[in-house]
């Protein structure tokens, strides 16, 4: 089952529908093993580096051209 099924099942309430805390108790979560989150971490960190200094970049390009600009 996928887990919004699970969730509809277990559900109870028409209007506002709610999930009892023993019920969300009784689902099992699977997480990847903790070198796999951690590498995973690390190479969002990468991604995210380099997408700061793709920004800064950009924003030097920006300036740059603009003091050219100036100098006409």
């Amino acid at each position: 089952h996928s887990l919004t099924l699970q969730l509809t099942e277990k559900s109870v309430g028409a209007n506002l529908p709610r999930i009892s805390p023993k019920a969300l108790e009784s689902f099992k979560i699977f997480l990847p093993p903790l070198s796999l989150q951690t590498q995973f971490a690390s190479i969002v960190e990468k991604i995210e580096s380099i997408k700061e200094h793709q920004k800064q970049s950009t924003q030097e390009r920006y300036q740059n051209s603009e003091w050219l600009s100036a100098q006409d």
